[in-house]
């Protein structure tokens, strides 16, 4: 059981996939707000991952020069948000891309 933990922990840059999540939901909050009342959509969604993804993986790369962990963390960063980090934030915090959305609803309600 020790040995499959260390070819996983081995094989994956959980630091570049935790760092592609946060910096595509702060893009994505971004332009949520820039957006105004417009819901993002998926697909833009999508497509700031990978840039967000690509320009991390670019930059590692030409420094440090591992390519297929860092191919591995990418795929695992597309899927673990979905998968990981969205239900925990919206299970501790609630926490939303369209939370300035709710609360302008909600301004405007009262």
């Amino acid at each position: 059981m020790e040995k499959i933990f260390d070819i996983v922990l081995s094989s994956f840059d959980f630091g570049y996939t935790l760092s592609v999540n946060i910096l595509t939901y702060l893009c994505i909050k971004f332009i949520d707000s820039v957006n105004g009342e417009r819901i993002v959509p998926t697909w833009a969604k999508r497509l700031m991952a990978v840039i967000c993804g690509t320009i991390l993986a670019g930059i590692i790369m030409a420094s440090q020069g591992y390519s297929n962990v860092i191919m591995y963390s990418f795929i695992l960063s597309l899927v673990s948000w979905d998968v990981i980090f969205k239900p925990l934030l919206k299970y501790f915090k609630n926490l939303d891309y369209n939370d300035n959305r709710k609360l302008r609803e909600s301004d405007t309600e009262g």
